[in-house]
């Protein structure tokens, strides 16, 4: 363990030498003048800097109430006044994605450079009001984590679910349809036979003609010749 002080203040740090190695240390972790922590790094810009793996086996969350990751309690038995979510589509479709570059002058606010891809924090409040806080500098924060893509697979269910009914009316309209199909195939089928045997009384009109002509000329005398 090891300190200095400086003209913006003290720090301290924890230095360890890797085994069967002659001198030589590395710092590990070290806090600095404003209190910053920083874990593999000397030069912490947020509360907690960490350079490298984070392997965590209890459930990652802000401010005791809103999830970010890990394993998480969940169980159905400590929980009260469980209800689904609603609307969830529609509140997602006004989200809106944009990709950004941050201001440099403001560094020292969200520690970032170049550009990103994100949300804004005032478009988001206006439709998820419980996922945007406001901190003491007077600057709005996203609560990005699992809240957000719950939101989306209700989302997602509710999609499917416009889409299943969608697919309901299509199929019926379908059905119905086939159905008118099949009977203007009986139709036509009823005037085509209608128009054959038409034409086989026209043939039987014709040979009846011929043959009335052909016995009248053998027997003038009969009743039936004119």
């Amino acid at each position: 363990i090891g300190g200095n002080a400086g003209e913006e203040g003290g720090e301290i740090s924890i230095y360890t030498k890797q085994a069967d190695t002659v001198g030589g240390v590395q710092a590990r972790i070290t806090v600095s003048h404003d209190g910053n922590v920083g874990i593999g790094t000397t030069t912490p810009d947020d509360a907690l800097d960490v350079v490298g793996d984070i392997d965590a086996t209890g459930c990652l969350q802000t401010d005791n109430s809103s999830v970010v990751g890990g394993t998480c309690t969940s169980d159905e038995r400590l929980k009260m006044n469980i209800n689904p979510l609603v609307s969830s589509l529609q509140k997602i479709l006004k989200l809106r994605p944009v990709e950004y570059v941050w201001r440099p002058e403001f560094e020292d606010i969200h520690h970032r450079e170049g550009g990103e891809i994100g949300l804004i924090a005032q478009e988001v409040e206006e439709v998820f009001p419980d996922m945007v806080v406001e901190k003491e500098d007077g600057y709005k924060r996203i609560r990005y984590g699992v809240s957000l893509t719950l939101r989306v697979i209700q989302a997602i269910k509710e999609f499917f679910g416009i889409y299943t009914e969608d697919q309901k009316v299509v199929n019926a309209r379908l059905a119905k349809l086939e159905s008118e199909n099949e009977k203007l195939k009986e139709e036509l089928s009823k005037q085509s036979r209608s128009i054959t045997s038409e034409s086989d009384v026209s043939e039987l009109k014709a040979e009846n003609k011929m043959m009335k002509e052909f016995l009248c000329e053998k027997y003038p005398e009969a009743d039936f010749c004119p």
